[in-house]
């Protein structure tokens, strides 16, 4: 590469605002995953080693997923048929946010990494990790469900007003629907997600032990990637996207369309059903951590 094409790739604001974290993918599974550089519509098959930016977007099909880490201490399992985003953190101090548009995430953070604010987005919620193992799995119509398993915690709040930051714990869970449709309790003149025992996600134990597995072997030969091989590995991603048949190109871009189209139409005949919002305020349920 000529000093000169360096320059620019290292000039460019991706790389310019390098966040702290050294993303890549890890682990792929079938042949169905896909990730679209700066959320574009033109992607390129997931390997292993290939590095994420903030913007990217990472999708799989029915029976694929792909494992992400973040660095040696924090790594996540993209289910199949999941849309996952790579964001750009929107606030300071927040080490990383990430977005699950469909489909399910699994996570497993070590102890060392718990000092650092992570956060995951989906279309109705907002979960704050402040723990160790937690998962979160997202319906075609935005339907969330966040759980914690056997260690750490977790704060998740849903996308609407007057509703405050609902902890959980080992073992609960939690469903956020659409606005004005959750479950919620009330507690000293405050509003929270009705919490219950961990049910939906339970099953999902099975991969945390995998990732747990998975993660102590990325940590004993993990080396972080230098700007100059990131940039390098970069362009080579780019490269790929050109060399691929026009068909390949063709098939990639609509597969990625036509997952869009479905989640659109889904949640809009959601939110078409939605009705009057509910008065939840005095519904029985498990007392509400915080």
């Amino acid at each position: 590469m000529s000093d000169l094409i360096l320059a620019l790739l290292l000039s460019s604001p991706a790389l310019a605002q390098t966040p702290e974290w050294d993303a890549r993918i890890t682990e792929v599974e079938g042949t169905q995953a896909y990730v679209y550089p700066d959320g574009g519509e033109e992607g390129v098959p997931a390997e292993v080693g290939t590095p994420l930016e903030p913007g990217d977007r990472v999708s799989t099909g029915k029976k694929s997923q792909v494992e992400v880490a973040l660095d040696p201490d924090s790594l996540f399992e993209i289910g199949p048929t999941s849309t996952f985003t790579v964001d750009k953190p929107e606030e300071e101090g927040l080490f990383a946010q990430l977005s699950l548009a469909s489909g399910r995430l699994m996570a497993k953070i070590m102890k060392t990494a718990l000092t650092r604010r992570f956060r995951v987005r989906t279309p109705t919620a907002v979960a704050s990790v402040r723990g160790t193992e937690f998962g979160v799995e997202v319906g075609d119509d935005g339907e969330t469900h966040v759980g914690v398993f056997d260690e750490g915690s977790l704060g998740v709040r849903p996308d609407e007003e007057g509703v405050s930051e609902t902890m959980l714990g080992p073992g609960e869970e939690t469903r956020v629907r659409l606005a004005g449709k959750s479950e919620l309790v009330e507690r000293d003149g405050a509003r929270y997600l009705k919490v219950g025992e961990l049910r939906r996600l339970k099953k999902g134990r099975e991969r945390i032990r995998k990732l747990l597995g998975r993660l102590e072997r990325i940590r004993e030969g993990w080396t972080r990637m230098e700007p100059r091989q990131r940039a390098e590995t970069r362009r080579n991603i780019r490269e790929r996207i050109q060399r691929l048949s026009p068909d390949q190109r063709g098939r990639i871009r609509e597969f990625q369309k036509t997952r869009s189209e479905r989640l659109e139409k889904k949640r809009a005949g959601a939110q078409g059903r939605r009705g009057p919002a509910r008065d939840n305020k005095r519904r029985p349920g498990p007392r509400p951590r915080r």
